[in-house]
């Protein structure tokens, strides 16, 4: 669980950026169920995916 992925006023320069390749880098990794909550400052929940079955 990541919170605090929406945009905050008191981010420095830059921050959004590092915050949306970190939400695609999590939403391509196959072996992840992920989901994103507007939640308060915004939250991802990430679920590992069990792939043995």
């Amino acid at each position: 669980m990541v919170d605090d992925l929406l945009p905050q006023p008191n981010w420095p320069e830059g921050h959004q950026k590092k915050v949306n390749d970190f939400l695609t880098f999590m939403e391509s990794q196959p072996q992840f169920i992920t989901t994103q909550l507007t939640l308060s400052t915004g939250v991802l929940l990430a679920v590992k995916k069990n792939l043995n079955h």
